[in-house]
């Protein structure tokens, strides 16, 4: 069963941008001994900046959702669960 939260209705690298930081902590942290952030506290971050720019940059994401209202699923009800 495909969850909800597995799928968003625009593109985002705000969570790729959050790991690649995470991964510069923890470069940090072996060479200078700096800790890095919890896990938990930089994908919140990432959720928030990702809420915050929903859409900003792709003026054509709306116009495609509603294009997409009427549109048949592409597999039938029963497979998708």
């Amino acid at each position: 069963m495909l969850g909800n939260d597995l799928v968003a209705e625009t593109n985002s690298s705000a969570f790729g941008e959050k790991l690649k930081e995470q991964v510069e902590e923890r470069l940090d942290f072996y060479d200078k001994g700096i800790a890095p952030r919890k896990n938990i506290d930089v994908m919140k971050e990432a959720i928030k900046n990702n809420e915050e720019n929903a859409g900003v940059g792709h003026p054509e994401a709306t116009v495609a959702d509603a294009e997409m209202v009427d549109a048949e699923p592409a597999l039938p009800e029963s497979k998708l669960h």
